[in-house]
């Protein structure tokens, strides 16, 4: 199968992959998703089933597991990283 977005062939393999919507208020992780994904630009695509099934989260879905999700600010990393390199 050919990638639609980068138009790589036969780069589509299917397999259990993970999700974070990047818009999200709240970040949070839906692992072990059956999809297929292109390995060359990481492009996944959902059954039907599955957007379903990533719809339901919200408050009343019980999490799996709990984890803390570190958060950068770009700016910050930026004077960071500006720091790091005028004191070498």
């Amino acid at each position: 199968m050919n990638c639609y977005v980068c138009r790589g062939v036969d780069t589509i393999e299917e397999g259990l992959v993970r999700f974070c919507p990047v818009d999200a208020p709240d970040p949070y992780f839906v692992e072990n998703i059956p999809a297929k994904q292109c390995y060359q630009c990481g492009e996944k695509v959902f059954s039907t089933e599955a957007v379903k099934v990533l719809d339901f989260v919200s408050d009343e879905a019980q999490p799996a597991r709990m984890r803390s999700v570190r958060v950068y600010d770009y700016a910050l990393l930026k004077e960071q990283l500006a720091a790091r390199s005028s004191s070498a």
